[in-house]
């Protein structure tokens, strides 16, 4: 993994962050055709997709621009295209809270 710097901000967001939300793009788009329950969903998200930014997410300040249009691609893809249909600070919980301990992208910012 790599983190490219530059003088601009916009560098080094255009360096480091775009690349890496089209690779989230293709990884679930690649899986959004398979008939996933909302736990298989969930561990897709977790492993394939948050785990390919989280390193940049953590090393560099982030816009809010960016973060929601992360959001947008893993809500998404977990509720197939459809509106949300539980609250996304619920789905942050853990199961034994109601949730479904989903990544909270804006922590690591």
């Amino acid at each position: 993994m790599e983190v490219w710097l530059s003088t601009s901000d916009l560098k080094d967001i255009e360096a480091n962050l775009f690349e890496k939300i089209e690779k989230i793009k293709k990884i679930l788009s690649n899986w959004s055709a398979r008939r996933l329950t909302l736990l298989g969903r969930n561990a897709v998200l977790k492993s394939l997709a948050v785990s390919q930014i989280v390193y940049v997410l953590s090393s560099l300040p982030t816009p809010q621009g960016v973060i929601k249009e992360i959001n947008s691609l893993l809500y998404d893809f977990l509720w197939d295209g459809k509106s949300d249909k539980i609250k996304r600070r619920e789905m942050i919980n853990s199961y034994s809270k109601g949730g479904l301990k989903m990544t909270n992208i804006q922590s690591f910012n």
